[in-house]
């Protein structure tokens, strides 16, 4: 198991130097690239090059994941050379394949017997707790990079993975951002879930689970429960009650992590807002041309009124719902703070009274 950690942390390694490259390309080019896009009159191949001539071949992916992509469905369907080239992309393209791997590796490992474990166990615990860091961080990269496309270019996908010109329609983009949705969402929890068990089994790491596990109903239920306290966690609950400072870590990634994605959904929001028009020079106002200034008014020792001004500006449809749902997470937030506030200050009574489980 150990030499499946470290090349798990190979991997991860490299697709957060990716992701971390592509957030760097997006800040620096994303907005002269938004600029020379064309969404209805650029064809694939000049996308193509508008892409490569703004920086995004870079290194280790960048462009080369929409060739590689393009070359499978090319090519033959049971050729050996598709066939490795499908491995590689799943394993160093597609973090939908590299999550549930590495979740499953961590696990294996948590409840591996020693004789399994190949490297000494103090080795193995840290490459464990190393993967499982790099798990939650490689989620949060991912956060940032579509927080920045969703800033700069108006959608995640217009960088890399809406060249093709048939996934362009009104439809099939809003279904494209959707699965990028849920597959951050997704992608969050399951290496939440990896890390949670680990991090449980081998460190000790929380009041609620006990550290030993030895028969399978055991380790289905450890599952189970990392399941829930990861969940539990991403939405900023600490019911789990981290007992050192692996446990503590954990906890706070996974609740780094919901409030990222809550980031993410105002994102969304915000880039459904139509941006106002640029105000432009005034214009001459065609008509007949104004009458002569005549006497000036007698004075009545009462100030003169106003002059009326343009109507005060109102906020459209979608901007009233941005700022509801603004509002609401506020509220939202707020209340689900002051009540695990209200939750911790009773946690010591209860502990008083012997009723912990250890």
């Amino acid at each position: 198991m150990g030499v499946v950690l470290a090349a798990l942390l190979a991997v991860l390694g490299l697709k957060a130097v990716a992701i971390f490259n592509a957030t760097r390309w997006l800040h620096l080019h994303g907005p002269a690239y938004r600029q020379a896009f064309g969404w209805e009159s650029t064809g694939r191949a000049e996308r193509e090059r508008l892409v490569e001539e703004h920086g995004g071949a870079f290194f280790p992916f960048g462009l080369k994941d929409y060739r590689l992509r393009r070359y499978l469905r090319r090519s033959r369907r049971f050729s050996p050379l598709r066939i490795l080239l499908l491995l590689w992309h799943a394993l160093f393209f597609r973090l939908g394949w590299l999550m549930p791997l590495c979740a499953a590796a961590l696990i294996a490992t948590a409840v591996a017997p020693a004789r399994l474990l190949l490297f000494p166990p103090p080795l193995t615990d840290a490459a464990g707790l190393t993967l499982s860091v790099l798990l939650l961080l490689v989620t949060l990269l991912i956060v940032v990079e579509s927080v920045y496309g969703y800033a700069l270019l108006g959608s995640y996908g217009f960088a890399f993975h809406l060249l093709n010109p048939r996934r362009l329609g009104p439809g099939r983009r809003l279904l494209r951002e959707l699965q990028v949705f849920i597959g951050v969402v997704m992608t969050a929890l399951l290496a939440g879930l990896g890390a949670f068990c680990f991090t449980s089994v081998r460190f000790d790491g929380f009041e609620r689970l006990p550290g030993e596990v030895v028969t399978p109903l055991d380790v289905l239920n450890r599952i189970l429960d990392s399941a829930y306290y990861t969940f539990m966690a991403f939405l900023g609950s600490g019911e789990a009650d981290p007992r050192n400072i692996p446990g503590r870590l954990i906890v706070a990634l996974l609740g780094l992590q919901g409030f990222a994605i809550l980031v993410l959904v105002l994102g969304v929001l915000a880039s459904a807002v139509p941006s106002p028009p640029l105000a432009g020079p005034p214009q001459p106002v065609e008509g007949p041309p104004p009458a002569a200034a005549g006497p000036p008014p007698p004075a009545t020792g009462h100030p003169p009124p106003p002059a009326a001004g343009p109507p005060p500006a109102r906020l459209s449809a979608r901007g009233r719902t941005l700022a509801y749902a603004t509002g609401a997470a506020l509220l939202a937030g707020a209340a689900f703070r002051a009540a695990r506030h209200l939750r911790r200050r009773r946690l010591p009574a209860r502990r008083g009274s012997g009723t912990t489980r250890r």
